[in-house]
């Protein structure tokens, strides 16, 4: 019989399974490079950068990110293989997510039926949870399906004790170490597992236990060597950004795994419930220690509990006497779990249209959730950095500058743009200060850069350096990133005042926003005649045209009328000119009258503006 006639012949018998692992291939690879890489991504791709060696690979991360190294090695040769790119990497995570749907098959098939294997791949692969982190280029994934299998394979042993068996789930469950350090905890449970069926054996059999937990431990240890130096450093970390849990942080959690959806979490909590009830009356029945071969449901009781419970009370009490360690990413070693205890949870309804209708009612209102509430393929959600980077490259200038506090993650993108730019790392009071000690040295436009949504702070001395010889002609801001343009005012610029509109040329303040038809007129200031522009920066909201039409200002000069514009959307602040001539010197007055403000449903067309200029040609 060919190859092919056998995956016919598989594919036939496992049509549903099949259905699962290929919607799981599209959610986890469609649209998978659109959002641009984030901090932790920038990270992955500086670690495992093919250029250089091994040594200096181990050395990156035991200086920075203290992650088990096997990750970042496999990364490595395939970025050698087939090109250091985005692409590349996250194809790379959502291979391991898809296989960890095909991996909750089997291990729900293994401590319940087969029927709690497809409920539990069903659900993972609409899990917009593990979507998220299959589309990541960090080893989520990766320790989400070493998690599984580790389990798996340790269940297969318990059945049948072997040596074959053994040496399997050892070498799982040291990979499954080499996916985060929380790996620890989950093989704490393991052996706490073992260690269970040590009690219930005979003296025969626990000799035969003995015999292999001890080359399970060997195994382990041995594989595991090369990340011990990385382990130990993270472990003697005492002080973290993450902050300690809060009061219903678990809560939390458990809402993000299943995106904060209400309709969602109902049906989880549901099916946790029923899954109690039905373990509860299960148990009852036994006057002894239970067994893995008295029930299926003491089966997966055995296994899932102690999973979740020491995933989640060892870096609990660890938070409280050393360091907070507890996010939802680093827990996400637990979604399986849970995901294995909701199916078992919806099988336990009896009567059948219900049940189905139960299940059905899941799957609806997930992929509701992924492609119409989260809009999860269209939205950004990461820092757009590459967007940033995008934009500046298409708008800097010979001699510009380039500055930003976020420095060495935005070096990555521009030291690979074409062409490559200079970033300099400063923060944007520190810059800001350093000109107003060397002024002369300062007197270039520069780029701002920045990130994570963090406030331009300057003190009042800077504000009034900054306003006085600089104005802003560009601004870009994206998801949690903004670049902002600073032009030098040369002799040749004049700023005219605008009474009771602080916002206006004042770089440090939000801009003035104009929702409905208005005008906004400066105090008169004396120009000498001859040709001048006016300079106008700002942008149209919202950041799609409404009725497909964007602000329109028209502009006066002492009443007469010198032109108009359009302003632009695309959530970027630009700067426009219009040209006009003074016959004689005078006192100038300018009115910018907002003439076009419109509603479309919940959509207000509004004008934005951050400066007004006067430049002398």
């Amino acid at each position: 019989m060919s190859f092919m006639n056998k995956i016919s012949i598989w594919v036939k018998e496992h049509y549903f399974l099949t259905s699962i692992i290929l919607v799981s291939t599209f959610l986890r690879i469609y649209h998978i490079d659109f959002q641009s890489l984030w901090v932790d991504e920038i990270n992955t791709m500086a670690q495992a950068t093919p250029y250089q060696g091994f040594r200096e690979t181990y050395k990156s991360l035991l200086a920075t990110d203290l992650q088990p190294p096997l990750y970042f090695y496999i990364l490595k040769y395939l970025f050698r293989i087939f090109g250091y790119t985005t692409l590349v990497m996250r194809l790379f995570s959502a291979f391991l997510g898809i296989a960890g749907v095909w991996a909750i098959y089997l291990l729900g098939k293994e401590i319940f039926n087969k029927k709690a294997g497809l409920l539990a791949a069903a659900i993972l692969c609409l899990n917009i949870f593990h979507i998220h982190y299959s589309q990541e280029g960090r080893p989520y994934a990766f320790l989400t399906l070493f998690a599984i299998l580790s389990f798996y394979r340790l269940c297969r042993y318990i059945k049948n004790p072997s040596y074959k068996n053994v040496i399997i789930y050892s070498v799982f469950a040291c990979l499954m170490l080499y996916g985060h350090p929380f790996g620890l905890f989950a093989l704490l449970s393991q052996y706490c597992i073992i260690f269970y069926y040590f009690v219930l054996y005979d003296v025969k059999k626990r000799i035969a236990l003995l015999k292999h937990g001890a080359i399970s431990i060997l195994i382990t240890s041995i594989l595991y060597i090369p990340a011990i130096p990385l382990l130990a450093s993270a472990a003697n970390v005492d002080s973290f950004w993450i902050e300690l849990p809060g009061k219903n942080e678990f809560a939390n959690i458990l809402s993000q795994y299943f995106g904060d959806s209400e309709i969602i979490l109902s049906i989880v909590y549901l099916s946790l419930i029923i899954f109690f009830i039905r373990m509860f009356n299960e148990t009852g029945k036994y006057n002894k220690l239970i067994r893995a071969d008295d029930s299926n449901y003491i089966n997966s009781y055995i296994i899932l509990i102690p999973w979740i419970t020491a995933c989640i009370v060892i870096p609990l009490i660890r938070s409280y006497l050393k360091v907070p360690m507890i996010i939802p990413r680093y827990l996400i070693i637990v979604l399986p779990a849970v995901i294995l205890i909701i199916s078992i949870g919806i099988l336990q309804i009896k009567h059948t249209l219900v049940k189905y209708s139960f299940f059905g009612l899941f799957i609806i209102f997930s992929l509701v959730d992924i492609f119409v509430v989260k809009d999860f393929y269209n939205k950004r959600t990461k820092t757009d950095f590459r967007g940033i980077t995008n934009y500046v490259i298409k708008n800097i200038h010979e001699g510009d500058e380039l500055v930003s506090r976020v420095g060495w993650h935005y070096s990555y993108f521009f030291d690979n743009s074409t062409p490559k730019v200079p970033v300099l790392w400063n923060s944007f009071d520190a810059y800001v200060g350093t000109m107003m000690k060397w002024p002369d040295n300062y007197k270039h436009p520069f780029w701002f850069v920045d990130a994570q949504n963090a406030p331009l702070t300057l003190n009042p001395e800077q504000t009034a350096y900054l306003n006085e010889h600089f104005y802003i002609h560009n601004r870009k801001d994206l998801y949690s990133a903004l670049g902002i343009y600073y032009i030098y005012k040369t002799t040749n610029y004049f700023k005219p005042q605008f009474k009771d509109q602080s916002q206006l040329n004042n770089t440090n303040n939000d801009p003035l926003e104009l929702a409905t038809n208005t005008t906004v007129s400066s105090i008169p200031m004396h120009l000498e005649k001859g040709n001048y522009y006016i300079l106008i920066s700002g942008r149209s909201l919202p950041d799609v045209s409404v009725n497909d039409i964007n602000a329109h200002l028209s502009i006066k000069i002492n009443g007469k009328s010198i032109g108009g514009i359009f302003m632009n959307e695309n959530e970027s602040v630009s700067t426009q000119q219009l040209k006009f001539h003074l016959n004689t010197t005078e006192d100038c007055s300018v009115e910018i009258i907002y003439d076009n403000s419109f509603s479309l449903g919940n959509k207000t067309r509004k004008a934005v503006l951050s400066s007004v200029y006067f430049e002398k040609i």
